[in-house]
């Protein structure tokens, strides 16, 4: 996790594990596919490319 570059007033809220809307973080949350990683910049961006493609296909 050293690699991700994160606003200093969100650095610390997202160590502690906690997500931008104050809840646990929980990557796979609200994710219909979570078998496709979400990282924390797809996170704060919303659904990946390839989530909307697979959803589009389903």
């Amino acid at each position: 996790m050293d690699d991700l570059e994160l606003p200093d007033d969100e650095s610390q809220a997202y160590c502690d594990g906690w997500n931008a809307y104050g809840e646990q973080a929980d990557f796979t949350m609200g994710n219909p596919f979570p078998f496709l990683s979400l990282d924390y910049h797809d996170w704060q961006r919303g659904w990946t490319d390839a989530q909307a493609d697979a959803w589009e296909e389903f």
